[in-house]
Parts: structure tokens; sequence; C-alpha cells
């Protein structure tokens, strides 16, 4: 038949409501509930604290450092932010506080990176 036309079942159109977020208290309820699963066999894990950033979970000072180092590097230089070099420069008798500096910066070139060395403190204990 000419110009006969079949009616097709159409597909939904997907809603464009944005996403509902969860709420602070949910969010951090997962972080301390993920450590829980990635942790099964019990190793000690302590608080660290520095100064400018929140406090943070892990297994050693080394561990906390390199965490708040990516985050000073993300706050500097937004997504593109990267450490290029970690070192311990002092530290106290007991290594509950060890000193560090870093290189942050981004990539910009092969083998380049554009950024500069920041120096903080890490130090046992904190507050979530």
């Amino acid at each position: 038949m000419i110009g006969s036309f079949q009616s097709h079942e159409t597909t939904p159109i997907p809603s464009l409501r944005p996403r509902r977020h969860r709420s602070r208290g949910s969010h951090r309820r997962h972080h301390r509930l993920a450590h829980r699963r990635r942790n099964p066999w019990g190793c000690s894990v302590s608080l660290y604290h520095c100064s400018g950033f929140r406090s943070v979970r892990a297994e050693g000072i080394l561990e906390a450092a390199e965490v708040f180092a990516k985050r000073a590097a993300r706050r500097a230089f937004g997504r593109r932010g990267i450490v290029r070099v970690l070192r311990e420069d002092s530290y106290a008798p007991d290594y509950s506080l060890i000193e560090f500096e870093a290189f942050i910066g981004y990539a910009s070139g092969q083998n380049e990176t554009t950024g500069r060395n920041v120096r903080f403190t890490v130090t046992k204990g904190g507050v979530l």
C-alpha cells in the first residue's frame, strides 16, 4: 500500500532530571564501611593531620603524605594537578611528626612538568 503508515512502538526518552546526591552523613558512612571492607586483615590504620586539609586515615605516615600532596596539587592546578617527587625532609625522633617536600605541577609536554615545590608537615592524630 502506498502511503500507509505502520505504527511502531517508540522507546521512552530517558528522564533529564538531575541525579540526587547523597547527604553528607551517608557519604561518610559509606567511606567508613568501604574502609572496613578494604582492610580485612586488621592492619593498623591511624589518623593523620596536615594543616589546611581534612584528616586522613592511612596505614602509614608516608601514605598519608601522598594523599596530602595530591590534594595540594589538585587545589593548585585543578584536575591536571600531579605529584612528581615526594621526599621526607625532617622528622621527630618518635616519627609522630614528619616534614615533607613535594614537587607538584601539571604535565606541560612530553616528559615535562611545570610546577613548584611545596612543604608540609604531617602529624599523627587528628580529627575527622
